[in-house]
């Protein structure tokens, strides 16, 4: 994540403008856990969904596989927190968060 931002600061011009949406890893403990629960659930159920998957439960091993890859992602991202950070830190300024979902999704926006 640190070297696609110092690039998108690098090609920015001074004064430009960045957004930055992403799932980010929740703050708070108990919604970390009924988020990351609700995706054990709902990738497997939305693959059946849209993929017809079949296998133990509809679900077949390349989803699962999916389904831990995403929440483990999830999990050792950065916090809205430590996100804004690191925009601080490589150069950004007038750094803002907003965040929706419970903490699960946060957009920054930001400057050169």
């Amino acid at each position: 994540v640190k070297k696609a931002f110092e690039e998108i600061l690098r090609v920015l011009k001074p004064g430009g403008h960045f957004y930055h949406c992403d799932l980010v890893k929740p703050k708070n403990q108990v919604v970390g856990f009924l988020y990351y629960n609700y995706l054990r659930i709902m990738i497997p159920v939305t693959s059946i969904i849209f993929f017809r998957t079949t296998g133990f439960l509809g679900m077949k091993e390349s989803v699962i596989q999916l389904r831990d890859y995403f929440i483990e992602a999830i999990h050792i991202f950065y916090t809205s927190d430590e996100l804004s950070e690191i925009l601080e830190e490589l150069g950004f300024k007038e750094i803002e968060a907003k965040h929706m979902l419970g903490g699960t999704v946060a957009i920054h926006k930001s400057k050169k």
